[in-house]
């Protein structure tokens, strides 16, 4: 089977489409790899030689100015690339490129949406500026064959602002480190973040308060991530070991020594980054928001978002007391290992290529379903 998958180069999507195409390959399927953007170079040059990699500067769709021109250049390109490589299911990630016609059976996955990051984060409806964004993403969800979200959370959201919810729910995976290389949660000196500190929806500046709070009693704090955004917005640390963005390995080695992972995000429809970090052993404190309650309940400790207080409190008692510290790094580890795999991704939206190919549509029942 063929199957062409769409990325882009800001967040998780890149993670999320590399760590699929790789196991599609890696299963005997052939793979092409659109990004829409110019990938990091060394990226690119660690997908696999299976994987065929095409490339095209375009805006996203939630770019600010972006036109419907753009949008149809972009769809006109990925539909040339479906058409001419023969592919038999086209995975698009983002929305509006279903709204026309594919020659292969195209399905969506929803990551996020500015509709909800607004009524999460900032608790309104986006201007009239995003209305033509709404609709954009209104017709690729009704153009798609199928839609996938990675949480019931993020298929409510759908069906709340758009319309829609998902048919299917798959969980997004991770690869996840030995066992054996896993040190023991409490000898570890630091707390970490990460994320795109510039985003408000991730509460980083909610850590930065927390840590001011507990002044000299504040752990060793570092933060992964780009610090500015697309559209001009810029974080600037106080009391986080900012490092930027940074490739695997060193993300590898900052979970490795870190004893805490903390996600204070008010609108995060799935979250790799604490999938990665219980992979690698390390507790998780969570905004208790609707997505991470799905996925972490009982393997974490939650916090209200927007209060660095609590995050404070929980982060003091944690460090203070080493055998509970311990006791949720295991569980998130079990949790990640149990349930948030590569192979059950991978083998969710196998079945799913496979239902779409076959013609038998996507619909599993309104975003219950889970694979």
């Amino acid at each position: 089977m063929r199957i062409l998958v769409t990325t882009d180069t800001v967040g998780g999507v890149w993670c999320y489409a590399e760590t699929l195409v790789r196991s599609l390959a890696d299963g005997g399927e052939e793979c092409l790899l659109a990004s829409i953007g110019q990938p990091d170079p060394e990226e690119a040059a660690a997908l696999p030689a299976s994987v065929r990699l095409e490339a095209m500067d375009h805006p996203l769709e939630w770019h600010p100015g972006t036109t419907d021109e753009d949008i149809q250049s972009t769809t006109d390109w990925l539909r040339d690339l479906a058409g001419r490589w023969g592919a038999d299911i086209v995975h698009l990630n983002q929305f509006a490129y279903a709204a026309e016609t594919f020659d292969a059976p195209t399905l969506v996955v929803a990551h996020s949406d500015v509709f909800s990051w607004f009524r999460e984060v900032r608790d309104t409806e986006p201007g009239p500026e995003w209305a033509r964004y709404r609709e954009w993403v209104r017709a690729g969800l009704s153009g798609a064959d199928a839609i996938v979200a990675p949480t019931c959370y993020q298929s409510g959201m759908l069906a709340r602002h758009y319309g829609r919810a998902a048919d299917r729910v798959i969980h997004n995976g991770s690869p996840l480190p030995p066992a054996a290389e896993r040190r023991r949660a409490s000898g570890r000196p630091f707390v970490l973040a990460a994320g795109r500190a510039w985003d408000e929806a991730k509460g980083i500046a909610v850590l930065e308060e927390a840590l001011e709070r507990l002044g000299d009693r504040a752990p060793s704090a570092h933060l992964a991530g780009s610090l500015e955004g697309p559209a001009g917005e810029r974080f600037v640390p106080r009391r986080l070991n900012a490092h930027g963005q940074v490739g695997r390995q060193a993300m590898d080695r900052l979970y490795d020594n870190a004893a805490i992972y903390v996600a204070n995000s008010l609108y995060e429809p799935f979250g790799l980054s604490p999938l990665e970090a219980a992979g690698h052993g390390c507790a998780l404190v969570l905004s208790d928001i609707g997505s991470f309650a799905e996925l972490w309940h009982d393997a974490a400790v939650f916090v209200p978002p927007g209060a660095p207080a609590a995050l404070a409190g929980a982060l003091t008692d944690l460090l203070d007391d080493p055998a509970r510290l311990d006791g949720l790094a295991a569980a998130a580890r079990s949790r990640a290992r149990e349930r948030y795999t590569v192979e059950r991704m991978v083998e969710g939206y196998r079945a799913l290529y496979g239902t779409l190919a076959e013609g038998r549509g996507g619909s599993e029942g309104e975003g219950r379903r889970t694979a």
